[in-house]
């Protein structure tokens, strides 16, 4: 749901969706991480830099060999000054 919510350009029903599933299963083995970078995309087009990145982070950490969530927190990075 929260990428049809971000496709549609509704970022704040899109994090709210990301947050519902990342309840329901936080870590789970099976790509926790997607839950993060999705958060992290809907908190950059919400204007919310800072945690855009914690969330990137948190994919990184989930999936470190996860090319998706490192290109999500270099993303997320470039918006940030001195970062």
């Amino acid at each position: 749901m929260a990428a049809a919510w971000l496709n549609s350009d509704h970022p704040e029903a899109a994090l709210e969706a990301a947050r519902r599933a990342l309840d329901l299963d936080p870590r789970s083995e099976s790509g926790a991480d997607w839950g993060y970078r999705l958060a992290s995309l809907a908190f950059e087009r919400l204007g919310r830099d800072a945690e855009a990145v914690a969330a990137a982070e948190e994919a990184v950490r989930l999936a470190p060999g996860s090319w998706a969530a490192r290109m999500r927190l270099g993303a997320a990075l470039r918006r940030v000054p001195g970062r």
